[in-house]
């Protein structure tokens, strides 16, 4: 009798050991990953692409403060201003032309998606190289200040 009360208490033991969840490893590593430049750079190109497929290569802009949309084209995306603008915010800067040659610098605003960086706001930050707004370094993350502002630095 001692062994079948042993035996099933084995065999109710391995099925409540069977039952229970097994740890997995981590879907998702704590640590947000961090992206290279290339990643940026690539993803900017990549949303550029996309969004001109249907109008044949021209990025179109609406533009809030001349109240109109810009027709650009990619001129370069600046891979020496690619920078962190906040916990899971990156930014880059891109020079584009309309097509009576004018330069206007689009800033692009990207967060981490899944794994993959998707645009999350798109503005004009130049037109001819006369800013909208600046740039300010505050605790190691880029941030935006009013033109005319005495501690900006350019971006």
């Amino acid at each position: 009798m001692k062994q079948r009360t042993w035996f099933s208490l084995a065999i109710l033991f391995l099925f409540l050991c069977a039952r229970r969840e097994h740890p997995e490893h981590p879907k998702e590593n704590l640590k947000p990953k961090q992206f290279s430049v290339a990643d940026l750079e690539k993803a900017i190109k990549k949303n550029i692409a996309e969004q001109s497929k249907a109008t044949n290569g021209i990025f179109e802009i609406y533009d809030p403060e001349l109240k109109k949309t810009w027709k650009l084209t990619l001129v370069r995306v600046h891979t020496d201003r690619l920078s962190k603008v906040g916990p899971g915010m990156y930014f880059a800067c891109v020079d584009m032309k309309d097509p009576s040659g004018k330069t206007i610098d689009v800033d692009f605003f990207l967060r981490p998606k899944n794994g993959k960086l998707e645009m999350s706001d798109v503005t004009v930050h130049k037109v001819e190289g006369k800013p909208r707004y600046n740039w300010k370094e505050e605790k190691g993350f880029w941030k935006r200040v009013p033109v005319g502002s005495s501690v900006t630095e350019q971006r």
